[in-house]
């Protein structure tokens, strides 16, 4: 069994176990067989991975936890007493779209002081605060989307959470293709293409998003 298959597989658990769960064919018992799934997967690599045994369940994990389980929390935010609600994950998509719109010309006008030089020298603060300011203007324009249940206020608090954890997204799969010198996420994480450069930064601050939506919404 090749290791990219093996990636994309666990990767996906976590959104089939959402799926379940969402349909009331999940148990909190069922729990169990998702550390049981890992040790099976840990033996398969040990016996049949073709060397890199230990960098290959590093691989296993990191698909999870990078892809697996924000795509299930995003399966999950869109559902709200059995009501499926595409607004929100339109919504999401379109704050990311827009601060990252926001933060490239904001920073080709304006940049001048690098926001980490050390990770993406062409990334800088003028360019983080013009994604900021796109976001919350594009969240104002959310209120009038369909199939939502989200008012203004919630709206903006999300852009905030979008333009501060998207870039850090954005940061963090820099320092990943730094580190293995990779040219795109595709030999960051085998089996994903260039997935994560386009989807870094949406993915990253979906966790953040859920907190608020349970916290203060109580989804």
């Amino acid at each position: 069994m090749s290791t990219k298959l093996i990636v994309v597989i666990v990767g996906l658990f976590p959104f089939i176990l959402m799926v379940l769960y969402l349909n009331n064919h999940f148990l909190e018992r069922d729990l169990i067989l998702y550390p049981a799934l890992y040790f099976i997967i840990f033996t398969l690599a040990l016996f049949f991975g073709k060397g890199h045994s230990i960098e290959n369940m590093g691989y296993i994990a990191m698909a999870t936890i990078y892809i697996g389980v924000p795509f299930a929390i995003l399966l999950w935010m869109s559902m709200d007493s059995n009501v499926y609600l595409p607004g929100r994950v339109a919504g999401l998509l379109f704050l990311t779209w827009a601060n990252d719109s926001g933060a490239y010309i904001s920073g080709k006008l304006f940049g001048k002081y690098p926001l980490m030089k050390r990770i993406s020298p062409k990334k800088t603060w003028e360019g983080f605060i013009g994604g900021f300011i796109f976001a919350i203007i594009f969240a104002f324009a959310l209120t009038y989307m369909p199939y939502t249940d989200l008012q203004i206020n919630h709206w903006c608090f999300l852009a905030l959470i979008v333009s501060v954890f998207g870039p850090i997204g954005d940061l963090v799969e820099s320092l990943l293709k730094r580190e293995k010198q990779a040219k795109d996420s595709g030999s960051l994480l085998p089996g994903h293409g260039g997935f994560l450069d386009r989807f870094d930064a949406f993915i990253f601050h979906l966790p953040f998003c859920a907190i608020y939506l349970f916290w203060f919404l109580n989804k």
